[in-house]
C-alpha cells in the first residue's frame, strides 16, 4: 500500500495458520482505513497490528525501497491464507520492525477496526520482538481518530515464545481512541510466578493524547506573542505577528465503553497520557499481579485498573494560553503545548472491577484501581471486588486529583478469617483531591478515607465495616 493512500478497505478474509502476523498495517500516511469482518486465527505473531514505517531521505521508505505516492482508493475482500505464507495481508512493503526509525513517522488517520475476530494468535514461534511493541491479538502504534470496537479478542498467546509480553488490545501513541464493546478475553499465558518485562494485559493504552488545532482566531493583543525562546518564537517576536491559540478538535484521548475483558496476566485496563478519558459500563477481570520490578520492590501498584493522565485543568491553561504561551501559525510545532491545552479529566463511572488473586501465590498491591490526574477525577456507581487468598492489598480504590468526586461505589474485599486476624485489605477507598474533594454515599467492606489540603471537603454518608486506620491520611492538613 502506497504512501499517502486513502480509502484502504480489508473486508471479510480469513487468514490463518500462518507464521508471521495476520494483517499488517504500515504507519506512512495511510487515511481512512477499514479493517472489518476478518477471522484471523492461529498465526504466529499477532492478529490485526501496526509497524512504523517512515520515508527515506529520496522519499520512499526507510528501508531503502521506493514507495508509490498519491491519493487513491485500495480494497482486498474475501481472500484466505494458510500455513504457507509467513503473514495474512500486508500494508507495508516489509513487515519486520524498522531498526532505525525517524523522528516523526507518519500515522494512520481514521482507522476502523470493527467485526473481526482474532483468536489462538502469538504462538511458541512468534517472531523476536526487536521494538518495545508487545505481541496481541491487536498491536497498534501511531494512530489517530482511531476505533475498536465489536472484536472478539480471544485466547492469543496462551503458550508464546518464553519472555513475551502479550496484550489483548495494545495503543501506544494515539491521537483520538474510541475503544468500545469488545470481547477481550484469556490473552497470555496463565500465571506462573514468572514476570515478564513490557506491556501486557487486556486493555493497554500508552502514551494518549488528541489533536491540537488552531482555534481559528488571532489574538486582539498584538503585544501577546509566543515568549522567550528560539525559531517560531523568535520569529514571532521580531515580526510582532499576533499569535493564535490552540484548542483540542473534541476527540477523547480514550473512550473506553461496554467493554468485556479478562486478563489473566497484567491489568484488565491501563490508560497513560494526557486529554479527556472516559471509562464506563466495562466489565474488568484481572488474574494476576504483574510489576515492572525487581525483588527488592515487591509491589504492584495496581492490580487489575491504572490510569494516569498528566493533563492540566483547563482553567489553567486558559491562563496560561492568554499569558504567552500561544504559537504564531499553524506550521509551528506545538506538541510541547499540548499538556496545558488538552486538559486531563477522567470519567470512571458504571464499571465492574475484580481483581482475582485467590490462586495462592503471595503478593503485595498498592491498589486493585488506582486513578491519578492533574485536572477533575468523578468515580461514580463502580463496583468493585477484590478476592484475596494470601495476597495483601493496601487500597481498593486510590484516587488523587487536583479536584475530584468520589460517589455512590461500592468496594468490596476479602473480610479476615475473624475480627482478630491479620487484615488482607486495609482501605477499600482512599480520595485524595489537592484542591477539592467530595466522597458520600459510597459503601466499603474496610475503611473509607478522603481528605484535601484546602479545606474544600465534603465526606459524609459512607459506610463501612472493618475499619482500624481511619488515621491514615496522605496529606499532614486535611479537614
Amino acid at each position: 500500500m502506497g504512501a499517502d493512500t486513502t480509502g484502504a478497505r480489508v473486508l471479510g478474509n480469513a487468514l490463518g495458520p500462518g507464521f508471521g502476523d495476520g494483517i499488517v498495517l504500515s504507519t506512512l500516511e495511510l487515511r481512512d482505513v477499514l479493517v472489518r469482518d476478518n477471522d484471523v486465527h492461529d498465526t504466529e505473531g499477532s492478529g490485526i497490528v501496526c509497524r512504523i514505517e517512515t520515508r527515506g531521505p529520496s522519499g520512499g521508505s526507510s528501508g531503502g525501497q521506493p514507495i508509490s505516492s498519491g491519493v487513491g482508493e485500495a480494497s482486498t475482500e474475501r481472500s484466505s491464507s494458510d500455513s504457507g505464507a509467513t503473514g495474512g495481508i500486508s500494508l507495508v512493503r516489509d513487515d519486520r520492525f524498522l531498526k532505525y526509525v525517524l523522528a516523526a513517522p507518519g500515522r494512520i488517520d481514521g482507522l476502523r477496526i470493527e467485526r473481526n475476530t482474532i483468536t489462538g494468535c502469538v504462538g511458541p514461534h512468534a517472531p523476536q520482538l526487536t521494538g518495545t511493541l508487545p505481541h496481541g491479538g491487536i498491536v497498534l502504534a501511531r494512530v489517530a481518530h482511531t476505533e475498536i470496537a465489536d472484536n472478539r479478542v480471544e485466547d492469543n498467546g496462551r503458550a508464546p515464545r518464553p519472555g513475551t509480553p502479550v496484550a489483548g488490545i495494545y495503543v501506544r501513541e494515539s491521537k483520538g481512541l474510541l475503544v468500545r464493546d469488545n470481547v477481550v478475553v484469556n490473552n497470555g499465558p496463565e500465571p506462573d510466578r514468572r514476570r515478564i518485562p513490557g506491556p501486557q494485559g487486556g486493555i493497554v493504552c500508552e502514551d494518549l493524547s488528541v489533536i491540537v488545532e488552531w482555534a481559528g482566531v488571532r489574538s486582539s493583543n498584538p503585544n501577546v506573542t509566543p515568549g522567550t525562546g528560539t525559531g517560531a518564537d523568535a520569529t514571532a517576536r521580531a515580526t510582532r505577528q499576533p499569535a493564535v491559540p490552540l484548542r483540542p478538535d473534541g476527540w477523547p484521548a480514550a473512550a473506553i465503553q461496554g467493554n468485556l475483558v479478562v486478563a489473566p496476566r497484567g491489568q484488565a485496563l491501563v490508560l497513560t497520557g494526557i486529554g479527556p478519558m472516559q471509562v464506563t459500563d466495562n466489565r474488568l477481570t484481572a488474574r494476576d499481579v504483574v510489576a515492572a520490578r525487581q525483588d527488592s520492590l515487591p509491589v504492584a501498584p495496581a492490580g487489575a485498573v491504572l490510569i494516569l493522565n498528566a493533563g492540566l485543568p483547563a482553567w489553567v491553561s486558559r491562563q496560561l494560553l492568554f499569558g504567552g504561551f500561544l504559537v504564531n501559525s499553524l506550521n509551528d510545532s506545538y506538541s510541547a503545548l499540548e499538556i496545558p491545552v488538552v486538559g486531563g479529566k477522567v470519567a470512571f463511572a458504571d464499571n465492574q472491577v475484580q481483581l482475582d488473586l485467590i490462586r495462592g501465590d503471595v503478593d503485595t498491591v498498592l491498589a486493585a484501581v488506582a486513578i491519578f490526574s492533574l485536572d477533575d477525577i468523578a468515580c461514580q456507581d463502580n463496583q468493585t471486588d477484590c478476592s484475596l487468598f494470601v495476597t495483601q492489598l493496601y487500597i481498593d480504590t486510590f484516587l488523587l486529583g487536583t479536584t475530584l468526586r468520589a460517589t455512590g461505589n461500592g468496594l468490596a474485599e476479602s473480610a479476615p478469617e475473624a475480627l482478630d486476624s491479620p487484615a488482607l485489605a486495609f482501605v477499600s477507598l482512599w480520595a485524595a483531591g489537592f484542591l477539592m474533594c467530595t466522597a458520600t454515599s459510597n459503601q466499603g467492606i474496610h475503611c473509607i478515607i478522603a481528605e484535601c489540603i484546602t479545606n474544600r471537603l465534603v465526606n459524609q454518608n459512607n459506610l463501612q465495616i472493618f475499619c482500624k486506620f481511619e488515621s491514615l491520611h496522605l496529606f499532614s492538613s486535611h479537614k
